[in-house]
């Protein structure tokens, strides 16, 4: 796997270009667009004519960086027919500096002359805008072909396509900027450039900077040139103001590379002043403080606009700011509904370029439009108490053709959120609720998952804030992510930067709950609750860091078909030399094979050599069945110690306690199952005096009592809520068809002035629960009912679902319902009237010689009948038309205990093994070299998922 090369700009010059390619669409009507890492994109609307015609123009522009061709990627879908005019020049800059462009490449319309190298008459580009200026011939200095085009601000090319209503164009081409010359860069910044991806990310702009949230701070520290080659260490300390004595914070990173330190302090009052203090010691010793103030969520509103469902024409474009003195607040009349324009490409409220915004109780069916809610390049925004639903567009067809993603129109639809984030400055998420999508994500058993998202962060700029949302899916209707990201190896991607996550539920993913992965620098994830999901957190190659996962709760995870992979989810495309922080988590996921996985690729080496550990855990509970670590984490640089690590399978636990041992980790390791106080009912405090408990190693503003999540602070369950409502169970577990159909649990609320109306809000209807709606008050107690309904229960499997006690603020309680239905009888025998059953029997590595008859043409997966576990590998053919590739697998990892346990094929581990068979009978061999396999029948299912359970 290729690392990318990070060129750091630490030095006091900085070679880089005098301008910015830019290119512009411009058309009658409105675009969708997507752009690739590093582009910057603005929109703007005027009126043209005596006839005031809208024209909606796109100004996307990069940084024409270094000399060498870079690429310049986006995707835009019309909303209408028409013509769509593309405008390539330069941004203006002093002098007019001139760049180069080369290779243009459209799908989805016709282009004219995109390589340059056709003439016309006058010397300019045929098919084009412009003059013989615009071309330059030159083999030598050309991407491709002959000659290529170059432009300024003054002199651009311009060409008409013609587009289709929803039919996707991609765009792309190569630029470099004529000349390059040398700038000053201040002493004390730091900026670093990703070479390959042409991006520049600025980390601070003076020597001590402090960028604050609502209740956390990151805090950044450079080297003066001067001192760059001297050995320093840095102790960071705070205090808020008027206060005497200085805390200890969490230690700083330092990061060689960029002669830089940088880190967070937690746990601060919102709106609040504090000071924050750094005592450098070194060849000169030095203090530095700053002062700074925690964001305030409460804020000025100068004018309220509400909302309407009689006349909302079912989209509304937001292009007006307010200010900091005084914000434009949205909002409606409770019980209202904002429905959407059916099928809309695009969001059903999008705000372009604006600022000072709140939208407060908005409620908003999508109708199967693009997205409830767009935030595009804007900053100081607030969304509070909302929900959003009925998004992302599906007409319900499964293409095979298409890695079994459900499409739209012929389409793999994706990057289809909820709530959409797109390069934001300062967004504050806070108490929504974003649930049951229209469209829905496919299993990884298909291919990898593209579907809806609750929330999409696109490349955003810092300041984003998500707490106490509850972003639910279902087994019916799963995200891809719960909140994904763009750009997971860029060192702008993903949420960026000066972020927290806290107080979330995340529920019911068919991939990652989360994806932080790309710049992931001082990006904070605590006490927050994970459920349902392949993998919990995905922190990918963190390319800048540090990121911190701290008193967060892994909840019975696992996708639709009940697939694992890693609560801790690491490694993946670019390398970067970002830390992370995995610190005081609780994992509950019965099942479970795996804890951390590996980085995937070999250890940076040269200028981007790890001194500091890729990852660090400290005073974890992890259950898993069969690997703590990956492996990758012997071989990187890792620091990895005090965890309470416990192994379903005792036999192995020797072994892999020696080998962490043996590589000097894990020497404060507590090796012991953790005994939970009510896990049953979903209360994980350790019980006392059990192992972990009063045993947490100390760590610096982030200290615990106890190993694991939860302490003695009065937060028995996550995702964690400001509010006095607890139950006497998280967790109803109807444990198999013969259990009675209801159940019951207990709200209580404390406190003395506590009161808010709720109402029950659930994400499936395969059960009910009564009441319905009712107030909460201090000193009461209400008992609420849940009712199983089998005849919504077809298949055996574990049916998920989740209850909301949301009250009228949007605080909520959340519980889970789980109902094992996987080793029903009746359910296992309606499975076996959806496959193809026919013989075959013998051992690992015999040819299986057979017949089966396919009633029709269509596309198969194989199951097979027999005692098998692990996996290895398998070949196939049927007919003389169809044989599998060396890539194909028997896999058996189904949980202990369940009856009817098939081996499944896969192409490698993950997805099923696609068979497009004909109709007729055909010869069938089976060989695998799964060891000791004792094959006694096959299956072919056009329906696997009555058989993943």
């Amino acid at each position: 796997m290729r690392i990318s090369v990070l060129l750091l700009l630490l030095l006091s010059v900085l070679v880089c270009a005098d301008g910015q390619v830019r290119c512009d669409l411009i058309s009658g009507f409105r675009l969708e667009c997507d752009v690739s890492s590093g582009i910057d994109l603005s929109r703007r609307t005027r009126k043209e004519g005596a006839e005031e015609r809208i024209i909606y123009d796109i100004i996307m522009s990069k940084d024409a960086i270094l000399d060498q061709w870079a690429p310049f990627n986006l995707t835009f879908t019309p909303s209408q027919d028409g013509v769509v005019n593309i405008s390539l020049r330069a941004a203006h800059a002093q002098g007019f500096p001139w760049i180069h462009i080369d290779d243009v490449r459209c799908e989805g319309a016709e282009l004219q002359n995109a390589d340059f190298e056709l003439r016309n008459k006058n010397g300019a580009a045929t098919g084009w805008g412009g003059s013989k200026d615009n071309l330059v011939e030159d083999a030598a200095k050309a991407k491709s072909g002959q000659s290529f085009a170059r432009v300024n601000y003054q002199h651009h090319l311009a060409q008409n396509i013609r587009v289709s209503k929803d039919q996707k164009v991609h765009l792309s081409f190569v630029y470099r900027p004529e000349t390059v010359t040398v700038l000053e860069v201040p002493d004390g910044m730091n900026k670093v450039m990703d070479k390959a991806m042409a991006t520049v990310v600025t980390i601070s702009t003076q020597r001590f900077e402090c960028r604050p949230t609502y209740e956390n701070c990151s805090v950044y520290l450079t080297k003066p040139q001067a001192q760059r080659e001297q050995q320093q260490t840095v102790r960071l300390t705070y205090r808020q103001a008027g206060k005497q004595d200085w805390q200890e914070a969490f230690p700083m990173v330092y990061v060689p590379q960029e002669g830089a330190w940088r880190g967070s302090i937690f746990f601060l009052e919102e709106n609040c002043d504090y000071e924050a203090r750094v005592e450098i010691q070194g060849t000169e010793n030095e203090v530095l403080t700053q002062s700074f103030r925690t964001r305030n969520s409460q804020v000025p509103i100068a004018r309220t606009i509400e909302l309407s469902p009689e006349n909302f024409s079912g989209e509304l474009v937001i292009s007006e700011s307010g200010t900091a003195e005084g914000y434009i607040r949205y909002t409606m009349r409770p019980g209202a509904v904002l429905l959407g324009q059916r099928e809309l490409n695009g969001a059903v409220i999008r705000v372009d370029n604006a600022k000072y915004l709140v939208f407060d109780g908005l409620v908003i069916k999508g109708n199967m439009a693009k997205h409830c809610l767009y935030l595009d390049n804007a900053e100081e925004i607030i969304v509070r108490n909302c929900e959003f639903s009925d998004f992302g567009r599906s007409d319900y067809v499964r293409d095979y053709r298409l890695g079994g993603s459900w499409t739209y129109k012929g389409n793999v639809v994706g990057w289809e959120g909820g709530i959409f984030l797109r390069t934001v400055l300062n967004v504050l998420l806070e108490r929504n609720y974003v649930h049951s999508p229209s469209s829905a994500s496919h299993s990884w058993f298909y291919s990898h998952p593209n579907g809806p998202e609750a929330v999409f962060l696109d490349r955003c700029r810092g300041g984003v804030v998500l707490r106490y949302n509850d972003l639910v899916g279902s087994d019916k209707r799963r995200w891809n992510d719960t909140i994904e990201g763009s750009g997971n190896g860029s060192i702008d991607g993903g949420i960026g930067r000066d972020a927290d996550v806290y107080g979330n539920l995340f529920a019911f993913a068919n991939d990652d709950s989360i994806e932080i992965e790309g710049m992931e620098m001082n990006v904070r994830l605590y006490l927050n609750r994970f459920e349902g999901s392949l993998c919990g957190v995905s922190t990918g190659c963190c390319r800048l860091g540090p990121s911190y996962q701290f008193r967060n709760l892994y909840y019975r995870l696992g996708d639709e078909n009940a697939r694992f992979s890693a609560p801790f989810k690491n490694g993946m495309g670019n390398q970067g030399y970002g830390s992370i922080f995995i610190l005081s988590n609780t994992v509950f996921s019965p099942g479970l094979r795996s804890g951390f996985s590996g980085f995937h690729a070999q250890p940076p080496q040269g200028e981007m050599a790890l001194t500091n550990p890729k990852a660090y855990t400290r005073n974890n509970i992890l259950s898993c069945q069969d690997e703590f670590f990956g492996r990758d984490w012997f071989v990187w640089n890792t620091d990895i110690d005090a965890d309470l690590l416990d192994l379903g399978d005792a036999g192995k636990m020797p072994a892999r306690k020696e080998k962490l041992l043996a590589a000097g980790k894990q020497l404060r390791g507590i090796w012991a199952a953790p005994q939970y106080l009510d896990a049953a009912n979903g209360f994980f405090a350790l019980r006392p005096d059990s192992p972990g408990y009063n045993a947490a190693v100390a760590l610096p503003n982030l200290s615990t009592r106890h190993v694991g999540a939860f302490q003695d602070d009065g937060i028995e369950f996550l995702p964690y809520r400001p509010i006095p409502v607890r139950s006497d169970r998280y967790e109803v577990f109807f444990a198999d068809e013969k259990a009675p159909l209801q159940q019951q649990f207990k709200i209580t609320v404390s406190g003395s002035a506590h009161e808010s109306a709720f109402r029950v809000h659930t994400n499936d209807d395969f059960f009910s629960v009564s009441p319905e709606s009712g107030v909460f008050r201090s000193g009461e107690t209400q008992v609420f009912t849940v009712t199983l309904h089998p005849e919504k229960m077809e298949k055996p499997q574990m049916f998920r679902g989740m209850i909301l006690l949301r009250q009228s603020d949007g605080y909520s309680c959340p519980v889970s319902v789980y109902a094992d239905y996987r080793n029903c009888p009746a359910r296992l025998a309606e499975a076996q009237k959806h496959a193809l059953h026919f013989p075959g029997s013998g051992r690992s590595g015999e040819v299986i010689s057979t017949e089966v008859e396919i009633p029709e043409e269509g596309c198969y997966f194989m199951f097979v009948k027999g005692q098998m576990e692990g996996w290895g590998k398998v070949t196939i053919t049927i007919g003389d038309y169809f044989k599998t590739a060396d890539s194909a697998r028997l896999i058996n990892r189904y949980e202990p205990g369940l009856l009817n346990r098939y081996g499944i094929v896969r192409n490698g581990h993950l997805s099923g093994y696609y068979m497009f068979l004909k109709p007729g009978k055909h010869p069938v061999t089976f060989q695998t070299a799964l060891n000791e396999a004792e094959i006694e029948g096959f299956m072919l299912t056009r329906e696997p998922e009555w058989f993943l359970r």
